[in-house]
């Protein structure tokens, strides 16, 4: 099952592993669009610094427009 498995799939297995806990602990103490918002943002950073992901703007623009979107739904709620 695991045979052929490289380095490089084991960085990335172990990357979504740590930031699936980083998630769980960012929604068990704070609101899961803060949650979303931080994954989104450490996702992007940490994809630029391993595998040299540079972003377009429209990419910047989606990101910018789902955390803006997130924080005003939770804006909405209190």
């Amino acid at each position: 099952m695991l045979y052929g498995f490289d380095m490089l799939v084991w960085i990335v297995v172990f990357w979504y592993c740590i930031g699936g806990l980083s998630v769980a602990v960012c929604i068990k103490y704070s609101a899961k669009n803060f949650a979303t918002s931080a994954a989104i943002i450490i996702s992007m950073v940490a994809s630029i610094y391993l595998f040299g992901f540079i972003p377009n703007p429209l990419f910047l623009l989606g990101t910018g427009l789902v955390i803006t979107i997130g924080d005003i739904y939770q804006e909405s709620h209190e």
